[in-house]
């Protein structure tokens, strides 16, 4: 029997209920995509106590800030029903929670969604739909979240970072980051066939000097990129990272020659390792260790051992993965403490001995962006890797650049905007909006837990 494999641009068809319904509240309420207040959620809601059918029904608010913040002129709003609206007073402290018990029968019992509204009239947060139609103990939640005290300033508007994952039309991977304060950082740099794409991107963020540029690994998708842009008299490479495991190879050894040619040395560096471009922007390199990951089946040594970073700005947090295997992604998780990512590259590319569950469960990612182009010869991501994703209980959304094209991020630390070739901008996860100095009327589109949106599926016909 033949394997077809057919990709799909549409939404799943099961997420189009939900996806209608935040169409219409969107349609209904009018609001413009801002943020004054974020990391203020919505992380309980009783909408039917047990054994009564009104009152003392309640919500439980939860602010990630390290400061307290007033809620005064605060609304929360029913959405389906009699659309009800409640104002809020008062403060909520510190990286702590607030429940709000509402005097009389405020929420329906089936498909109830209840958005939180600052002041100023922004959306700050919203629940999916929510059913209780039994009068019993069950109550809607979600895992409190993470609150860490910022040792940056708050960034003023403007302040932005700026995320490239580079559609590179051709297997291999790439990605841009650009600092608040202008300095640069390049992974990878794709196949040489696929140079004209990364120039592109370079010219188009006004980029000539690139502070740090970082070969993962040494397979050739990954660096011979890296190897044209040195050898482009257009672009100024101050420092170059790498990993330990070296080649024979042509690409390597001409990946070295032109660190070389550019008065460079390679500085090989390990877990521990930090990037300081941007005081404000915290890098750090996770893996490999001084020890090594070690192989395995299905896990090479150079992929196994690939540079992976980490990087936080404010409340927004990236992890690059470059092609770490299963052993990678154990050792991390093994060795780190539970990261809490917002956006990530699918390891690997998405190859299906890559994004193990416990891996997935341990980063907890809301954005996984897949580097690999349409109907590549591996087949990449692989279906048994996007159902790990989408069996994720916090229903992560996922992207491919060979279908979307380049996925461009911009984030203030708090806001997060997504941008995508021929569609509207739009926030980067669940639970986050767009920076508002990118246009007036953006359309709100919600991913990751709220309607699931996969921007690519792929179905398997045996």
């Amino acid at each position: 029997m033949t394997k077809q494999t057919v990709y799909l641009k549409p939404f799943q068809e099961k997420t189009m209920k939900v996806l209608l319904v935040s169409i219409i509240i969107l349609l209904l309420f009018f609001v413009t995509p801002a943020y004054s207040q974020g990391g203020i959620r919505i992380v309980q809601v009783e909408s039917n106590p047990a054994g009564m059918d009104a009152g003392n029904e309640w919500i439980v608010l939860f602010n990630t800030h390290n400061a307290p913040v007033d809620l005064s002129g605060w609304i929360i709003r029913s959405t389906h029903g009699s659309a009800n609206t409640y104002t809020l007073s008062g403060t909520i402290a510190a990286c702590s929670e607030r429940q709000i018990t509402f005097p009389g029968q405020f929420l329906d019992n089936e498909d109830e969604t209840v958005m939180l509204i600052d002041s100023f009239g922004n959306v700050v947060d919203l629940t999916p739909p929510i059913t209780d139609r039994d009068n019993d103990s069950t109550t809607w939640s979600i895992p409190r979240p993470v609150c860490q005290p910022s040792i940056h300033p708050t960034p003023e508007s403007g302040d932005l970072l700026t995320v490239v994952f580079i559609d590179l039309g051709t297997k291999g991977e790439s990605i841009l980051v650009i600092f608040p304060n202008d300095n640069v950082m390049l992974i990878d740099g794709g196949m040489p066939s696929a140079y004209p794409n990364v120039e592109s991107v370079l010219i188009q963020e006004g980029v000539t000097e690139i502070n740090v540029m970082i070969g993962t690994h040494p397979d050739q998708d990954h660096i011979a990129g890296l190897t044209a842009v040195l050898n482009d008299p257009d672009f100024d490479v101050r420092e170059v990272l790498v990993s330990h495991v070296t080649s024979t190879t042509l690409t390597y050894q001409d990946f070295m020659n032109a660190i070389s040619s550019n008065g460079l040395t390679a500085q090989t560096v390990f877990d521990g390792h930090t990037i300081n471009l941007d005081p404000s922007v915290d890098v750090t390199v996770i893996s490999p260790p001084t020890s090594e990951v070690p192989d395995g089946t299905n896990a090479r040594e150079a992929n196994s051992n690939s540079l992976i970073i980490h990087m936080m700005y404010e409340g927004v947090s990236f992890l690059f993965t470059a092609d770490a295997t299963h052993t990678t992604e154990s050792w991390i998780a093994s060795n780190h403490s539970p990261l809490d990512i917002n956006i990530m590259n699918g390891p690997h590319h998405g190859s299906r001995y890559s994004s193990t569950q416990n891996f997935i469960s341990h980063v907890d990612p809301e954005l996984v962006v897949f580097s690999a182009n349409q109907n590549n010869q591996y087949g990449h991501p692989h279906q048994d890797a996007i159902d790990r994703y989408s069996n994720h209980p916090e229903n992560v959304s996922l992207l491919q650049t060979g279908f979307v094209g380049d996925v461009i991020i911009r984030t203030d630390g708090l806001r997060c905007s997504l941008f995508l070739e021929g569609q509207p901008e739009q926030p980067c996860y669940a639970g986050v909006v767009v920076v508002p100095e990118f246009g007036t009327m953006a359309i709100l589109v919600f991913s990751g837990g709220l309607i699931g949106t996969i921007i690519f599926l792929r179905t398997k016909k045996q």
